[in-house]
């Protein structure tokens, strides 16, 4: 427990803890720190090691996810996300780094990687950590003594860009630093922005625009309103849980305070708040609610998301499209429109990144693309979007044909994951679509340049679309299909994979800690140029 939730063993020393074993045991003898940590390195070591050897064994590829742990003071980390050959989703943190600034850097004493600003630079500039992630699976590839090229393995590199940050293309940086790398190593999808960071970016605009903020919402009216309920701290989480919201520390951000606050209230029985217009409150509730379920959603931890991310950037396009009509011009319809307009930018600069693992996920297909982006935009531009999306699709099956071959997918059983579905405006559409034009997943008709993905990837086009039932398994799904469609299936498991969240899980937080808190009984090799 201590060893892999990074707890500090000082606890055995305490008096209040050892007259507390005491009491439950007068007999057991409290080992030393000292023994305790010993342990805690062995095993730390072994879970480590094990994590590791599945990450070498995989014949997939992996997804390298690059941010900062903000639960553990912002400490930097680098976690690989790769589904294994038994169809098992596998979020593993690779490395995690001490951020401090520069004057009380340790260096290599310390045994704890750190990461801090550069001082002939300037001292708010940081190091881009996803370069650290690509020097840290080549040093594991090579280590694991493996003939292929380790790199040829990534298959998207997620980051979350800062200000201030020194950000270096993870491609210039292979060319650099590993230019005997195979030159036909396949394309590495690079991601920006965290699907979470979008949403909750929606959700600071509505709460910080100046025609909501100067005109009507005032946030000390919610306060006064709350305050004025006298909760005790076990009834304010008792109304949370309830209501279906997490712990208000668990997003840290302004507009999620405003909207657990404002459902408080209106569970309560306060329909209305001083200051501020009932209508407004209801459009408030009504997005903040989307967004809110849209990031739980793509924030699952233990089962894949990134088949829902696009989905759900147009579910919440949906509402806001929605709740501007509902307001007939106004305040409230600009800042909609400006809602609108910052999610259709965010939209356009990844969608061809999310649109293939919502293509893979045999619920949907291209169908549901061509669905959802002539509903949001003209044709014009719908006819764009989905051109493009079908090229990259087909671009994306003949690289891994020409690659990989065609094999067939894992037979063997393993644990399975459940799928978290989402329901709304768009999703009610989406049924009756489906109903009025039957569930057919048929390819548009676009000229291809390779020809090569019109077999396997073709027949999955076509064929039937897999139910919308309740908890449907994506991973029990493509590992009782991987032989039908072999080659598709080994780019669902590798898309499946992709990071979608900057947040992290409580099982990853907990490898975070202990990795600071230096647990190993192998040697430290410090990497020069991290601080």
């Amino acid at each position: 427990m201590i060893a892999l939730n990074g707890y500090d063993p000082s606890v055995v020393e305490d008096g209040y803890f050892r007259s507390f074993v005491r009491r439950l045991s007068p007999e057991f003898k409290l080992p030393s720190r000292l023994a305790v940590e010993d342990v805690c390195d062995a095993i730390f070591d072994e879970t480590r090691n094990d994590l590791f050897s599945r990450l070498r064994h995989t014949s997939g590829r992996v997804s390298l996810a690059v941010g900062r742990a903000e639960a553990v003071e912002g400490a930097g980390l680098v976690a690989c996300h790769f589904i294994d050959d038994d169809w098992n989703l596998h979020r593993m943190v690779m490395d995690a780094y001490d951020n401090v600034p520069w004057p009380l850097y340790h260096g290599p004493l310390s045994g704890v990687p750190e990461v801090s600003g550069v001082p002939d630079v300037s001292p708010e500039v940081a190091h881009d950590l996803s370069t650290l992630a690509i020097d840290r699976v080549m040093h594991d590839g090579t280590a694991s003594g493996s003939g292929r090229d380790v790199l040829d393995r990534v298959f998207m590199v997620a980051r979350r860009k800062w200000e201030n940050c020194n950000h270096t293309e993870p491609k210039d940086h292979i060319e650099q630093e590993y230019p005997t790398t195979h030159p036909s190593r396949r394309e590495m999808i690079v991601c920006d922005t965290y699907m979470d960071t979008v949403l909750l970016l929606i959700g600071r605009r509505l709460v910080a625009h100046p025609d909501l903020v100067i005109d009507t919402i005032a946030a000390h009216h919610i306060e006064s309103g709350v305050q004025d309920l006298h909760l005790t701290s076990k009834r304010r989480q008792h109304l949370l849980s309830c209501l279906g919201l997490v712990d208000l520390r668990a997003y840290n951000d302004h507009w999620y305070s405003c909207y657990c606050s404002l459902q408080v209230l209106r569970n309560e029985g306060s329909c209305t708040i001083p200051g501020i217009d009932s209508e407004l409150v209801q459009m408030l509730c009504n997005v903040w609610g989307a967004l809110y379920c849209a990031i739980e959603r793509v924030s699952a931890p233990s089962t894949p998301t990134s088949n829902l991310c696009l989905g759900e950037l147009f579910n919440v396009r949906e509402v806001l499209q929605f709740e501007k009509a509902r307001a007939a011009g106004g305040d409230s319809a600009r800042v909609l429109q400006d809602a609108i307009d910052t999610l259709d930018r965010r939209m356009h600069e990844s969608y061809l990144i999310w649109s293939i693992p919502l293509v893979l996920d045999p619920r949907y297909k291209l169908t549901y693309i061509e669905f959802i982006f002539k509903r949001a935009f003209s044709s014009k531009a719908a006819a764009y979007y989905i051109s493009e999306v079908t090229i990259k699709i087909r671009k994306l099956y003949t690289e891994y044909t020409e690659h990989d071959g065609a094999t067939d997918g894992a037979d063997s059983d393993g644990a399975t994951a459940t799928a978290v579905g989402s329901a709304g405006l768009l999703e009610q559409a989406w049924d009756e679509h489906c109903r009025a034009h039957g569930e057919g997943g048929m390819l548009p008709p676009v000229a291809s340049s390779y020809p090569e993905a019109e077999k396997e990837l073709d027949r999955y086009l076509k064929d039937r679309l897999a139910p919308q039932t309740e908890g449907f398994d994506i991973l029990n799904w493509w590992k009782a299909h991987s032989s039908e469609y072999p080659t598709v299936a080994r780019m669902a498991r590798d898309a499946l994979a992709m990071p979608t969240c900057s947040q992290l899980s409580s099982e990853q937080v907990a490898h975070v800690r202990s990795i600071l808190r230096g647990y190993s009984k192998e040697e430290y090799k410090h990497q020069v140029g991290l601080t």
